[in-house]
């Protein structure tokens, strides 16, 4: 998976509140409103606003996403990452 960054607005995830300024995308294209993002800290999912902000999903957008297997794919990609970082931190 090869991924291009954007800068973005700053901004924090709405559930760990992990401050970011840039996203990636799976193309060229910036990310835009209504667009999917998951955290680089907790994995969840995130969707920009129309500021580029992020917030919470709403239950069908949870939905929705949770069941694309790209977004399955880096969460998993994102916490498996976190776990070993965390695991050679503790060596």
């Amino acid at each position: 998976m090869k991924l291009k960054e954007h800068d973005m607005p700053a901004s924090k995830c709405p559930h760990c509140g992990t401050r970011f300024d840039r996203a990636s995308s799976l193309d060229d294209e910036a990310p835009g409103p209504g667009d999917v993002t998951v955290c680089i800290r907790c994995a969840k999912i995130c969707i920009f606003n129309e500021d580029l902000t992020v917030r919470k999903p709403t239950g069908p957008e949870l939905f929705r996403f949770t069941t694309d297997p790209r977004v399955m794919e880096l969460q998993m990609f994102i916490a498996d990452t976190a776990g070993r970082v965390e695991a050679k931190q503790n060596e």
